[in-house]
């Protein structure tokens, strides 16, 4: 993706200029947000917009891999440095989907060589069988049982704190 107009200066929708971009925005939309906003945000130049942008699709990107968003000092990247990165985290996510069809798939084919008559009998051997074993549940009564055990330590220490007071 193209960054810079043809005197290589950063371009965003014909903007050179954070200041003209966001009067522009205020004529269309008025009830828009201001320059100020975008100064909170440490984004000063046409430049830095451009990279805020690409942070917050690297932000969903991450949120849609990982559960989590990723978090860091985008201003410290070059634009291209950012979207290299928004690309890879893209093409982490269609491996993902990838990985997750073809396991499917191999599933449902174990299930058929193991003696379902069709596909939607392996299929539904296959949930049935996923369902047999609950991540969830075994994670949550893992969690139980350190919050029991962190409790008892709780409360341990303030029975001693009590004790020396």
């Amino acid at each position: 993706m193209k960054f810079t107009d043809q005197n290589g200066q950063y371009n965003f929708e014909g903007f050179t200029s954070l200041e003209d971009f966001v009067a522009a925005e205020l004529v269309k939309y008025p009830h828009t947000v201001g320059l100020s906003f975008y100064h909170e945000a440490g984004v000063f130049t046409i430049e830095d917009k451009i990279k805020w942008d690409i942070y917050g699709m690297i932000s969903d990107a991450s949120k849609e891999l990982n559960g989590c968003r990723a978090r860091f000092d985008f201003l410290q990247s070059s634009v291209e440095e950012l979207y290299a990165d928004y690309e890879r985290y893209v093409q982490w996510i269609e491996d993902d989907a990838n990985y997750e069809q073809n396991r499917e798939a191999e599933l449902i084919q174990g299930m058929i060589d193991h003696g379902a008559p069709d596909e939607e009998t392996a299929k539904r051997w296959a949930q049935e069988w996923e369902g047999a074993y609950d991540i969830d549940a075994e994670l949550e009564e893992q969690n139980n049982l350190w919050s029991a055990q962190m409790q008892a330590i709780d409360d341990e220490y303030y029975a001693y704190l009590e004790e020396v007071a």
